[in-house]
C-alpha cells in the first residue's frame, strides 16, 4: 500500500512540476530566408534550448531550394517545422499560421532577421515559471550596440505591464502563454502598427503580464522589411 501511495504521489508531482515547454515561432518572408540557418544555430547555442521551432515562410518559390532544404533538414538540436505558403503574407499572418502548429506551453516570437541573446529562452521561462504570467515583453539593443554578456534571471528587474508604457521593448517578439496565443490573433493585413495593436488586445484580455528589463534581442534595423 505504501508503495502504491508513493508511486501515485510521484506521478502527480511529475505532472505538476514538469518544466515548461517552449515553441519559438519565426515568421519569415523570402528576403529573410537567408537569415534562418544563423538564427537556428543561435537557438541551438541557448543556455536553455526551445523544445521546437516553427517557421512560417511565405513566397518560398523565391528562395533557393537548397537553402530551404538546409533549414528543413538540419540536423538541429530540436524539432523544426517549416510551413511553406506560396502566397505573400504579412508578418502577422505568418505568426498566426505558425501558432496553429505550435505545441509549447510558452510561445516565443522571433523575427527571422533578429538575433536572440544566448539566455533568451532561459530568462523568459524563469518569469513564466515564477510569476505565472500570460505574456512578457523585454527590451532589445540595435545591431551597433553590444548585447549584455550574462544575466542572473533571479536578479533581472521587471515590472507589471501597463497599456501605455513608453519602455523600449520589442512588441513583435512577445512571449505568450499557450492559452493567450490560442485566443488572440495577429492582424493579417500589411502596414505599420500591427505589433502594438496585438499587444493592446492581449493586455485587454489577459492583463497579467510583465516588462522585463533585459535586452534579449539584437534588432538589425538595416534588415527591416520596411527598408527593403
Amino acid at each position: 500500500m505504501k508503495w502504491v501511495i508513493s508511486s501515485l504521489f510521484l506521478t502527480v508531482a511529475a505532472l505538476f512540476f514538469q518544466p515548461l515547454t517552449v515553441t519559438v515561432v519565426i515568421p519569415c518572408y523570402y528576403k529573410h530566408a537567408c537569415c534562418l540557418p544563423e538564427l537556428l544555430r543561435a537557438y541551438e547555442a541557448q543556455t536553455r534550448r526551445p523544445d521546437e521551432v516553427v517557421i512560417s515562410l511565405s513566397e518560398p518559390g523565391r528562395v533557393a531550394p537548397e537553402l530551404i532544404a538546409q533549414f528543413e533538414r538540419g540536423p538541429w538540436a530540436f524539432p523544426v517545422k517549416v510551413l511553406l505558403h506560396e502566397e505573400k503574407l504579412s508578418a502577422g499572418a505568418n505568426r498566426n499560421r505558425a501558432c496553429e502548429d505550435a505545441t509549447g506551453a510558452v510561445i516565443l516570437f522571433q523575427d527571422a532577421d533578429d538575433i536572440p541573446h544566448p539566455q533568451r529562452v532561459e530568462v523568459v521561462c524563469h518569469f513564466f515559471e515564477e510569476d505565472k504570467v500570460d505574456f512578457l515583453v523585454h527590451s532589445f539593443v540595435y545591431s551597433e550596440d553590444p548585447l549584455p554578456q550574462n544575466y542572473d534571471a533571479t536578479q533581472v528587474a521587471h515590472t507589471p505591464y501597463e497599456k501605455d508604457t513608453s519602455e523600449k521593448v520589442s512588441y513583435g517578439s512577445i512571449a505568450l502563454s499557450r492559452r493567450a496565443a490560442r485566443c488572440i490573433h495577429w492582424r493579417s493585413t500589411f502596414g505599420p502598427g500591427e505589433d502594438l495593436d496585438f499587444m493592446h488586445r492581449v493586455f485587454h484580455k489577459f492583463p497579467h503580464g510583465l516588462i522585463v528589463d533585459a535586452a534579449l534581442l539584437t534588432y538589425r534595423n538595416e534588415l527591416s522589411s520596411f527598408r527593403q
